[in-house]
């Protein structure tokens, strides 16, 4: 279950747009929704001499970061029936956010892959790429698309995708799509990626356990097998599971494709480059269990 929500800012336009779609797994799950910035020293060391310093640019910059993430919580609960925090960390962006993401017990994190505007305003892309290797809760990366954005109408999410590749790190990602598509009544499709079987012209193709009219190798079948046992462990009596296997030579391209064509949302333990490929919300599940 959700329970706490953590989400980075970093000031940019760019990084709010992950605000809609982490408030409306808030509002939906009665998640706490934390607001967090990190306020890097303005020296390369915050101590001189062994003292620590504590001037008027550390605090002047932790002031502002506390007034900037002060208005987008007010913002959101302006609009929406949510509990909201705020919290400023002071350190080095990417080792002060994970270390307060495992002591915080959060459940969820959810960014944005990349802020905006200058380099010494906007430190979410790189951190993100940090996080998608090293985060120890599941992390839920949104691909903002403009300069602006909106929280006139929370997106909803009704299909969940998970491309497997049969590991325990998968099935625990198709856990955690299930648990998601109880929030929002959606549907899970279980997706995997067999090799292209090569059939005659003049040969006949019977329909394929993945209901795409194109014959899998046998090593597609077992796979299909496979994923379907791995879709009855893990099923919830109101949580719909579609099994689909498809043939392709290139599995990164053909979950990209799949991925925009069937699915709103795309889960699992999935390669770099599936997520900068995906044109829809990805979340990561690690390998540890989380």
């Amino acid at each position: 279950m959700i329970r706490r929500i953590v989400l980075p800012l970093d000031g940019s336009r760019f990084a709010e747009h992950a605000i809609p779609l982490a408030l409306s797994i808030a509002t939906r799950t009665n998640a706490l929704l934390e607001f967090v910035g990190v306020s890097k020293p303005p020296f390369s060391s915050q101590y001189i001499r062994g003292v620590r310093i504590y001037d008027d640019a550390l605090r002047m910059g932790m002031a502002v970061h506390q007034g900037y993430l002060t208005e987008c919580r007010h913002r959101v609960c302006a609009r929406y029936a949510c509990t909201a925090s705020e919290t400023v960390l002071l350190g080095s962006v990417f080792e002060t956010l994970i270390a307060y993401v495992a002591k915080s017990a959060a459940d969820l994190v959810v960014m944005t892959t990349h802020g905006g505007g200058s380099p010494s305003a906007s430190w979410l892309g790189s951190v993100s790429e940090r996080m998608i290797r090293e985060s120890p809760v599941p992390l839920l990366l949104v691909r903002p698309t403009s300069d602006s954005w909106s929280m006139s109408e929370l997106p909803t999410i009704r299909r969940i995708m998970v491309p497997s590749d049969g590991s325990k790190a998968a099935e625990r990602g198709l856990r955690n799509a299930v648990e998601l598509a109880r929030t929002f009544s959606a549907d899970v499709l279980l997706f995997g990626v067999a090799a292209e079987v090569e059939t005659s012209s003049g040969s006949a193709s019977d329909p394929t356990p993945s209901g795409q009219g194109r014959p899998l190798s046998e090593e597609g079948q077992v796979l299909h097998a496979d994923r379907t046992a791995s879709a009855t462990r893990c099923s919830a009596p109101d949580v719909a599971i579609t099994v689909l296997v498809e043939s392709g030579a290139n599995t990164v391209e053909t979950i990209a494709d799949v991925g925009a064509r069937e699915g709103r949302f795309l889960l699992g333990s999935v390669a770099d480059k599936v997520l900068r490929t995906s044109v829809i919300p990805v979340l990561l599940s690690g390998p540890d269990g989380h």
